[in-house]
């Protein structure tokens, strides 16, 4: 026990140690919260892993465990709303999908959620796991939603990134990737719309007691619900036969020009953010680019056989 003790200490002393100046007054906070009676404790805060955006810290209270969320940086660059992320995971959250939002801060600087204690999706996800996720899913796309909640467009956000972009790589001409790809990947996969996560990955799925919950809903909104199930496809990595067997589950017909433009639209998004984000190198992501400039203008002439 002593040997375990003096190993947290030193683990929190690293920690707070690099985030004292900005932990510290939020954990001054503590009476605000309104989720314990005594203040949090020497060892109550310990780093999370994963993420690529935000800070998050596992939080235990004298009431339980909950995750900190410290907001990223660059969130206004990733063009994150967080007032509809809190009204979409909220929602969520009442219907079993989600962790609950126990507190905001006033400017949004850092939320405290339940945290979920459960097994961890990996990817690519257990073949025996795909129909529980699917039906989550299928949940989600049924919650009813209303004039709150604006709709998703995927020229927005994609113009949003090339910004970013176009800031990282100054001394490129990108329109002439960018113009294209944004005329023919704009229009959504068909007319149905629903609530979206919108970053379904396997990273982002707890199997709680309850079930499947979903985390890290800054990109939800109202858009086609093909985008989720090709999210998730793409970001699980799934292998062909197990692509076939999810989009059975989903009743997709793989071989439609909507599940194609589904498919590009999010690879479209992704390299974006990955790009943004400085996660991929420039030669990457112009290979990227070009791919999709091929594979998008095979998807419009299947569109149009007759044009």
């Amino acid at each position: 026990m002593a040997t375990s003790l003096s190993w947290l200490d030193t683990v929190w002393r690293s920690f707070i140690s690099r985030e004292g100046p900005s932990i510290k007054p939020i954990l001054s906070q503590w009476q605000q919260w309104g989720l314990c009676s005594l203040p949090p404790e020497t060892h109550s805060l310990l780093p999370m892993t994963g993420g690529l955006t935000n800070r998050c810290w596992l939080l235990h209270l004298d009431s339980g465990e909950f995750v900190l969320r410290v907001s990223a940086a660059n969130r206004r660059e990733l063009a994150i709303d967080r007032e509809q992320e809190f009204r979409i995971q909220q929602r969520a959250a009442h219907h079993g999908l989600a962790p609950a939002i126990r507190f905001r801060a006033s400017n949004d600087e850092y939320w405290i959620m339940e945290h979920v204690r459960g097994r961890h999706l990996a990817g690519p996800p257990p073949v025996d796991d795909l129909p529980d996720v699917a039906s989550a899913i299928r949940q989600l796309h049924q919650l009813p939603w209303g004039s709150d909640l604006p709709e998703i467009s995927i020229a927005e956000k994609a113009a949003h990134y090339w910004q970013g972009i176009q800031k990282r790589w100054p001394e490129d001409d990108w329109s002439r990737l960018q113009q294209p790809l944004q005329e023919m990947l704009a229009a959504a996969p068909g007319r149905e719309r629903s609530i979206c996560h919108m970053d379904p990955n396997p990273n982002n799925w707890r199997k709680s007691a309850a079930g499947w919950r979903l985390l890290d809903w800054e990109y939800a909104g109202i858009g086609h619900p093909l985008w989720d199930i090709a999210s998730f496809s793409l970001m699980g990595e799934l292998p062909t036969t197990r692509e076939r067997y999810w989009c059975q589950l989903n009743h997709v017909d793989q071989q439609g020009t909507a599940w194609m433009r589904a498919r590009l639209q999010m690879t479209y998004l992704n390299e974006l953010w990955f790009g943004v984000q400085e996660l991929h190198n420039r030669q990457r992501f112009l290979d990227s680019m070009n791919r999709l400039i091929e594979d998008s203008r095979l998807l419009v002439s299947r569109e149009n056989p007759d044009v």
